[in-house]
């Protein structure tokens, strides 16, 4: 049984590809030639922008390493204390908010 569900995730993953490949073809055909007087495309050039894409903006992993640039400067630790008077990874502050009166020093 677990085989079948295997098979069935393959086979709506392939449908689904197909499905956003030509989407993306007709959309490129409606808009790009009339509006900016690009070339049509075929299917298959529709199929390899999308795997371009996926692979320059999205990746392949699910939510799994390297999230994009919101990951680049900062730890999930880190994202409480961006400010720049914050020790990184410790959350501590290493001199008083400017005009923060509720912060109390240690």
């Amino acid at each position: 049984m677990h085989i079948l569900w295997i098979i069935g995730g393959i086979t709506a993953g392939i449908a689904a590809f197909l499905l956003l490949s030509l989407i993306v073809q007709r959309l490129w055909n409606w808009l790009v030639p009339t509006k900016f007087k690009g070339p049509a495309i075929e299917f298959k050039h529709a199929a390899g922008m999308l795997i371009l894409s996926r692979i320059l903006l999205g990746g392949f992993g699910g939510h799994h390493g390297w999230n994009g640039p919101r990951n680049m400067a900062f730890h999930d630790g880190d994202r409480a204390c961006r400010h720049q008077n914050y020790q990184p990874n410790t959350c501590q502050p290493t001199a008083p908010l400017p005009g923060d009166s509720t912060h109390i020093q240690h």
